[in-house]
C-alpha cells in the first residue's frame, strides 16, 4: 500500500488533465499551485484547447507526454473521466486523482456504474485511484499541491509540521487545515478521499500511520466500507504512540434493522464507533475548536505525561473555576509539596495563600519578577506534570508573563500550557499569541477546550504508555446482506460448546416419554424449554415451565408449554423440548454480539436485570478483543462493584467472566455467518467456581 500511495504523495512528476489559464477553476488552480509554489518535480499540462498555459507546453492527450507522470490530476467533464483513465492506465501511470462529480454519490444507476468501472481499472492496472468527488491531496513538504483547495491563508499553515489530515469531505477537511494554520499549527499531509472508488478512508490512514514524518492525525470521519478495518490501524497507531482526533458525524442508525436479538437491540452503529474509539483512544472531538485545542496539546514539542495539574494564576475565581473544570474533566489537582509551600509562602505577601491553585493576587502586577518565581517553584514541585497558566489578564501584564514563561521553559521539562484571551487590541493580543506559541507554550483561549484537550490526552496517554500491539485476526471479508435465521438453544449451545463455554446439562426430547426420561436421568428439579427457530424469545410465548421434579410433573409441562407455543406462533417448527438442569443462582450479567455492516463483531457486556433493561448499563468493544479489551469492559459497566463484592456478598469470578468475554470474540471472528449472539442470562459464580451459560440464541445468515 506505501508504494501505491507513495505514488500520489511523492510523485516525482504529474500531469494535470484539464488545465487551464483560469486560475479559478479546478484544472487552472491546480496547475497555478504546483508552478507557484515551485513543486520539486515536473509539471505536464494537458487541455487539446490550448498549445500553452504559462509559458509552459500543453499537450492534447496523455498520450502525447513525452513520458510517464507518476501522478495524474484529473479535471474533465464526467464523461471524459473514465476515457482519460483508461489513457493513463496503459501510459503506465502509477496514481490518480479525479476532481470530478456526478458518479456514486449521485445514486443513480448509469453513475454507479462509472465509478465500478474505475474500481476495475485500478484492479487490473494496478494503478491506484483517489476519488471520484475528491478535492485532492497535498504533501507540504514538498510544495505538492494536487488540490484545487486554496492553500491556507495563514503562513504558519505553509510549514511543513507532522500533522496529517484525512477528510470524508472536502470542504470540512480545508477548513480543518485553515484553522490549523490560523492557530499556528502547520500540517504535512492532506488527503480528500471523496467517493473512494479505490483508494479509501483507511488507505490513507494506513499511509500516515506507518510514516515516520507523522506524529498526529486528525480526521473528518462519516462512516466505513464493509471492506475496510479500523481496529489493526488504530491498535497499530497507539503502539506507535501517534495520537488520533477523530470528528465522526452520522449518530444514528435510525432504525435501518430491526434487531432480532437483545444484544441487536442495545447496540447500534453510533454505540459501535464510540466503543472502537474508547477501545483504541481515538479522541473524538465533537467540533473544530475542539479538535484544534487537542492538535495544540498533541503536537507540543513537550506534551503532557501525566494528569496532575497546577494552576497559577492573578485572579482567584479564574483559578478556582480553572481547577473545578480539571477535577470534573478527570484531571488531578494535587496538594503541593511542603517544599514548595515553604517557597511560597516566602515570596508570597501576607495577604495571599499558598496552593494549588495559586493565586498570585494583585502582588504580582507590582512585583513582575514573583510571577517567575512562583512559576519556577510550581514546576519543581514533584507532584506537578503540567502547569497551567491563566492569560485572563491585560495584554501588558501578560508580555511580562511571557518574558517568566520563557525563562522558566527551558530549565524544565515540564509542560506548560496558556490559557485565556488577554484583554487588549487584536493585534496586540495576536502578536502576543503568536510569541507565546514560539517558543513552544500552546495558548488555548477558551477555557472548557482547553480543559477538555488536556483531559483527553491524559486519557490517551494513560493507554498509549503501555500498549503493545498483537498480532489479531481481520475482520475478515465484507459479506452481503442475507436473510437471517435464528437457532434454538439447543443448537446454538452445540456450535458454542467447542469453544470452551459452559452451559448446563441438557437432553433434547421429542415427546413426553423422552422428556421423563431425561428427568429421570437428571435427578433434580429441572427447566423444560421450548425449542423453536420461529420462537427465539421462549418466555414471552410461555415457552419455559422450571422447578419440574417428578415424571408426572415433566409429562404435563412438555404438552403445557408445546401447546402454548403453537397457540403462540401458528405454524411454528417444533423441535421438541429441552430437559435442563436447574441452576444455582448467581449474579445475572449478557454477554453478546452483534456483527456491525461496517466495523465487524461488537461485543456486548452488563449485568442482567434492571441494569440492562433500564438503565442500559453496557460496556461494548470491536472483535476481536485482547484480555486488556475484556477486563476494560468488565470494569467500564456502572454496575461493576457488584462483582467485586458488595456489603458482603464474595467477588465474583471476574477471570472467568474475561475468559467468556474472549471465547465469544473468537467464536465470532471464526464464524462470520454468525449475525448476532446473546447468552442471556449467564451466571456467574464466586471467585473460583466459574460461570454457567444459562440461555443462548444464535442469529446467523440463512444459507
Amino acid at each position: 500500500m506505501k508504494d501505491g500511495l507513495d505514488a500520489l504523495f511523492n510523485a516525482a512528476s504529474i500531469v494535470v488533465v484539464g488545465a487551464s489559464p483560469r486560475a479559478e477553476t479546478p484544472g487552472g488552480t491546480t496547475a497555478s499551485q504546483l508552478v507557484k509554489r515551485n513543486f520539486s518535480g515536473d509539471v505536464y499540462l494537458v487541455n487539446p484547447k490550448y498549445r500553452e498555459i504559462e509559458g509552459r507546453k500543453c499537450y492534447a492527450s496523455v498520450e502525447d507526454l513525452p513520458g510517464p507522470a507518476d501522478l495524474a490530476v484529473i479535471a474533465v467533464a464526467a464523461r471524459h473521466v473514465l476515457p482519460v483513465l483508461r489513457q493513463c492506465a496503459a501510459g503506465g501511470i502509477k496514481g490518480a486523482i479525479v476532481y470530478t462529480a456526478g458518479f456514486g454519490e449521485t445514486g443513480e444507476r448509469e453513475q454507479a456504474r462509472a465509478q465500478e468501472e474505475m474500481q476495475e481499472i485500478a484492479r487490473s492496472s494496478g494503478m491506484r485511484i483517489m476519488g471520484p468527488n475528491c478535492v485532492g491531496l497535498v504533501n507540504n513538504a514538498r510544495n505538492l499541491w494536487a488540490t484545487f483547495a486554496q492553500p491556507p491563508l495563514f503562513e504558519d499553515g505553509l510549514q511543513p509540521g507532522s500533522l496529517g489530515i484525512i477528510s470524508q469531505s472536502g470542504f470540512f477537511g480545508i477548513a480543518i487545515y485553515q484553522l490549523a494554520a490560523y492557530n499556528g499549527l502547520g500540517f504535512r499531509y492532506f488527503a480528500s478521499v471523496g467517493n473512494q472508488a479505490d483508494l479509501s478512508f483507511t488507505d490513507f490512514l494506513a499511509y500516515m500511520v506507518e510514516d515516520p514524518e507523522i506524529s498526529v492525525i486528525c480526521a473528518y470521519l462519516e462512516g466505513l466500507k464493509a471492506s475496510e478495518d479500523l481496529l489493526p490501524l488504530a491498535r497499530r497507531a497507539l503502539s506507535l504512540k501517534k495520537p488520533l482526533a477523530f470528528i465522526k458525524v452520522g449518530a444514528t442508525e435510525a432504525g435501518s434493522r430491526a434487531a432480532q436479538s437483545h444484544t441487536g437491540a442495545l447496540a447500534g452503529s453510533e454505540e459501535n464507533y464510540a466503543a472502537l474509539f474508547r477501545q483504541t483512544a481515538i479522541t473524538r472531538a465533537e467540533d473544530f475548536e475542539q479538535l484544534v485545542a487537542y492538535l495544540h496539546i498533541s503536537l507540543m514539542e513537550r506534551p503532557p505525561r501525566g494528569r496532575r495539574v497546577g494552576i497559577v494564576s492573578v485572579s482567584g475565581g479564574g483559578a478556582v473555576m480553572l481547577a473545578d473544570k480539571c477535577g470534573r474533566s478527570g484531571l488531578a489537582v494535587p496538594d503541593l509539596h511542603p517544599d514548595t509551600l515553604a517557597r511560597l509562602d516566602g515570596m508570597l505577601p501576607a495577604f495571599a495563600t499558598s496552593g494549588n491553585p495559586l493565586d498570585l493576587t494583585g502582588q504580582a502586577l507590582e512585583e513582575p519578577d514573583l510571577f517567575g518565581r512562583a512559576l519556577e517553584a510550581m514546576l519543581e514541585d514533584p507532584g506537578i506534570d503540567v502547569l497551567l497558566v491563566s492569560y485572563h489578564i491585560h495584554v501588558l501584564l501578560c508580555w511580562m508573563a511571557l518574558a517568566k514563561i520563557r525563562e522558566c521553559y527551558p530549565k524544565t521539562d515540564k509542560t506548560i500550557i496558556v490559557i485565556g484571551t488577554p484583554l487588549g487590541e487584536e493585534d496586540d493580543v495576536r502578536a502576543l499569541i503568536k510569541e507565546t506559541r514560539r517558543i513552544g507554550v500552546p495558548v488555548l483561549q477558551d477555557m472548557n477546550y482547553a480543559i477538555w484537550a488536556l483531559s483527553s490526552y491524559a486519557d490517551w496517554w494513560d493507554k498509549a504508555k503501555s500498549y503493545q500491539d498483537q498480532a489479531l485476526p481481520g475482520k475478515g471479508p465484507a459479506l452481503p446482506p442475507a436473510e437471517r435465521e435464528g437457532l434454538t438453544e439447543y443448537e446454538s449451545a452445540a456450535l458454542l460448546r467447542p469453544y470452551g463455554l459452559e452451559f448446563p446439562r441438557g437432553t433434547l426430547a421429542k415427546t413426553a416419554g423422552e422428556a421423563k426420561e431425561a428427568l429421570s436421568r437428571m435427578g433434580g428439579a429441572a427447566v423444560f424449554k421450548v425449542q423453536s427457530p420461529q420462537i427465539l424469545h421462549k418466555t414471552e410465548a410461555g415457552g419455559v415451565k422450571a422447578g419440574i421434579t417428578t415424571p408426572e410433573e415433566g409429562e404435563a409441562a412438555f404438552a403445557e408449554i408445546t401447546a402454548r407455543a403453537r397457540r403462540y406462533r401458528e405454524g411454528a417448527e417444533i423441535h421438541g423440548v429441552l430437559v435442563q438442569e436447574m441452576l444455582e443462582q448467581g449474579q445475572e450479567v449478557i454477554v453478546g454480539m452483534k456483527r456491525d455492516e461496517a466495523l465487524g463483531p461488537v461485543i456486548l457486556f452488563g449485568l442482567g436485570g434492571v441494569f440492562v433493561e433500564v438503565l442500559q448499563d453496557v460496556a461494548l468493544r470491536v472483535a476481536p478483543l485482547t484480555p486488556p479489551d475484556a477486563r476494560e469492559m468488565v470494569e467500564e459497566i456502572r454496575g461493576h462493584k457488584l462483582l467485586e463484592g458488595f456489603r458482603g456478598s464474595p467477588p465474583l469470578d471476574v477471570e472467568a467472566l474475561i475468559e467468556l468475554l474472549l471465547q465469544v470474540s473468537r467464536f465470532s471472528m471464526e464464524n462470520p455467518d454468525v449475525l448476532e449472539l446473546d447468552l442471556n442470562p449467564v451466571f456467574v459464580y464466586p471467585r473460583g467456581r466459574g460461570l454457567k451459560v444459562a440461555d443462548a440464541l444464535v442469529i446467523r445468515r440463512k444459507n
